[in-house]
């Protein structure tokens, strides 16, 4: 039963893992869509090139706390995941004592 429970945990830090950094991303280019194209062209029009685009660094560099937040959570979870797949494994469950 104990080892249902090792590998029930591997599977939650595993989505995790997997989950967390899509969803970061997803929100941080969701949020360049709205900063960056929609404030500066909200009726969609044909600006004649007078629209500012930021440059690639100021981009980066506005992306540097989401890469930092996946980074921790990757750090943390992926240990987490492979140390329950090994309890899962080696873990040898004790006879009851009668």
């Amino acid at each position: 039963m104990q080892n249902k429970l090792y590998f029930a945990l591997a599977g939650v830090f595993l989505a995790i893992a997997i989950v967390v950094p899509m969803v970061v991303l997803v929100t941080q280019a969701e949020n360049d869509l709205d900063n960056y194209i929609i404030i500066q062209n909200p009726a969609g029009m044909q600006t004649n090139g007078n629209v500012s685009v930021p440059s690639i660094s100021e981009v980066q560099e506005k992306h540097q706390n989401s890469y930092i937040i996946i980074a921790a959570v990757e750090a943390v979870s992926l240990p987490l995941f492979l140390a329950m797949i090994y309890l899962g494994i080696n873990h040898i469950p004790r006879e009851p004592n009668d």
